[in-house]
């Protein structure tokens, strides 16, 4: 609780500083495509930020008259960058740096579609974020080893996505880790308190991460780096190594135990002092 209150606190702070950076983002589009919305890497003025970041926001979700909170949450995202390990099995993908897990935020107020008047059900609201995160991630390209991840929170839609390979949602970041950090979030995003949610969604996702995250049972997961069946397969290995040690020592155990019965015994000649079989 105190390191997210701290980080809270930076938030403001560097957003109160960015006041005087004349640094705003605009009103931006009444509806995103992933090819129109805004890449924050490039255009980060657009998206609010002072400079290249990862956290987009051009519609000015995040707060009128401190724009650049902005900035506030990409310090939170260059953290979990700093703090995670490199995934890839081929370390030759790790940049020099050693960096973790790249994290990017997208925040809107509608996403486009062809009916964008009429009101979407709660079905079609999850396959337009899921389409829509997909897309801008792959559009993006941000990962070492396709392990970056996004992070799409859409107002209009009153929905949020988390965007993620297959890899990273196997190994990672769960999806019942993510269901339960988007539920903490939830309630915040969805009381207009954007800059609140985005930070419960990145300070999650860094413990995940960095495997130091209870959930909601109390329990901590562990992941392995490895697929699945992989596990299995050393399990499995590992189990026959065991019976054929625990057979060898058997055997071993029995041709002992025989050598000892049938080995004669020696006596001893008394007439003449020697010994005899």
């Amino acid at each position: 609780m105190l390191r997210f209150v701290i980080s809270l606190g930076l938030i403001g702070l560097v957003g109160c500083q960015a006041i005087g950076d004349g640094v705003s983002p605009g009103a931006g589009f009444d509806y995103y495509t992933p090819d129109t919305y805004p890449n924050s890497l490039k255009d980060y003025k657009t998206c609010g930020l002072s400079q290249p970041g990862f956290v987009c926001d051009p519609n000015g979700l995040l707060g009128v008259g401190i724009p650049n909170r902005a900035d506030g949450l990409d310090i939170l995202v260059r953290q979990i960058l700093a703090e995670t390990n490199c995934s890839c099995v081929d370390k030759n993908y790790c940049n020099l740096d050693g960096r973790g897990f790249t994290v990017s935020v997208a925040i809107l107020k509608h996403i486009h579609t062809d009916g964008s008047d009429t009101e979407l059900d709660a079905a079609i609201r999850s396959r337009l974020m899921s389409n829509f995160g997909n897309a801008l991630r792959n559009k993006q390209n941000r990962g070492q080893c396709d392990d970056d991840i996004l992070i799409v929170l859409s107002s209009s839609e009153a929905s949020i996505y988390t965007a993620m390979s297959n890899t990273t949602s196997e190994h990672y970041l769960h999806p019942e880790d993510v269901a339960d950090i988007n539920n903490e979030a939830y309630d915040s995003f969805k009381d207009g308190k954007f800059v609140v949610a985005t930070a419960k969604l990145l300070n999650g996702y860094k413990e995940a991460l960095k495997g130091t995250r209870k959930s909601s049972d109390g329990k901590s997961h562990w992941y392995s780096p490895l697929p699945t069946w992989a596990v299995y397969a050393i399990a499995a290995g590992l189990f026959l190594l065991l019976v054929v040690v625990i057979v060898l020592v058997v055997v071993f155990l029995r041709l002992r135990s025989r050598r000892r019965e049938y080995t004669p015994a020696r006596t001893t000649d008394d007439r003449y002092g020697v010994e005899r079989l």
